[in-house]
């Protein structure tokens, strides 16, 4: 079985009929064998060889935005078409089931030295059981078409809290 990493600053998510955010990185971070026909050609040895595909987290922005991309191609009118459906995404998001670690196991793991560059990064060597917990901060709306439209969005005030406690959007 061969393994073979592919690191990625960004990841822009399409979803179409999902309609809940962890069940969106739940689905892109799903294991795929390539097998038969569909098998990957090692650099090494240039022979077919049966592998396991998946995208995961190797490191982590200390500031994490998604855009999710929800269109579809309609093959009957051959054009691009807005999904409107519900999509729910939750006030805090832990990444930690979607990391490298967590996904592929210790044994399939590189060993790089990775430099600090503003993200965080999973370090067995500390013990520490790092958390990657993100709270929600901001969500821009898009109105209109898949061809065009309008932006806005809602910002979480941290600062001026309502009379509840609670932060204002």
């Amino acid at each position: 079985m061969s393994h073979i990493l592919l690191e990625c600053q960004m990841l822009i998510l399409t979803f179409t009929v999902i309609v809940d955010f962890q069940e969106s990185l739940d689905e892109v971070t799903v294991k795929d064998m390539l097998e038969g026909d569909n098998m990957y050609t090692c650099s090494k040895c240039q022979k077919k060889v049966r592998a396991e595909k998946r995208a995961c987290f190797k490191k982590l922005p200390r500031i994490l935005c998604f855009n999710t991309m929800r269109y579809t191609f309609n093959m009957v009118t051959m054009m691009k078409e807005k999904v409107n459906t519900h999509f729910s995404f939750p006030l805090c998001l832990d990444m930690s089931p979607y990391m490298e670690k967590n996904l592929m196991g210790p044994d399939k793991l590189n060993s790089d030295d990775d430099e600090d560059d503003g993200f965080l990064v999973l370090d067995d060597d500390n013990g520490d059981d790092e958390s990657f917990e993100y709270e929600l901060i901001g969500v821009t709306v898009h109105t209109g078409t898949a061809d065009g439209g309008h932006y806005y969005s809602f910002i979480r005030d941290r600062i001026h809290c309502s009379e509840s406690g609670q932060d204002k959007w």
